[in-house]
């Protein structure tokens, strides 16, 4: 399974790679810092992942921008959001996110752990 980790915090990035890596060693990982990652590259190397992770906030382009590109794309994979809280900084409520993007859930950093390894299943 092929895993794209979109979040501009380092130390976020190495503790989901290490969860993934401890759930299964062949998970192929893939690590960004930006939804410009996302954005900007192409297509087929976007589409090859089978899920993504992303953090809410992030500069260049935020969680929810990266769901709104990949809607309009066509992604029905499933896609993970994580924030530190409820409401992002735009005043979104993102406790709605499955209801607005059916291939998404969203979850409190907080759970992580638990709901990355739902997610996975």
């Amino acid at each position: 399974m092929k895993i794209l980790i979109v979040d501009d915090d380092v130390m976020w990035r190495v503790t989901l790679t290490l969860l993934l890596e401890t759930i299964n060693p062949e998970f192929e990982i893939t690590p960004a810092s930006d939804g410009l990652y996302v954005m900007q590259s192409d297509w087929t190397t976007i589409s090859a992942f089978d899920r993504i992770i992303s953090d809410t906030r992030m500069p260049g382009a935020s969680g929810i921008e990266v769901l709104q590109y990949l809607q309009a794309r066509g992604w029905k994979k499933p896609f993970l959001l994580l924030s530190s809280d409820s409401k992002n900084e735009k005043g979104f409520d993102l406790e709605k996110i499955p209801t607005i993007f059916p291939f998404a859930q969203f979850c409190i950093k907080d759970r992580a752990e638990e709901a990355v390894r739902e997610f996975l299943t």
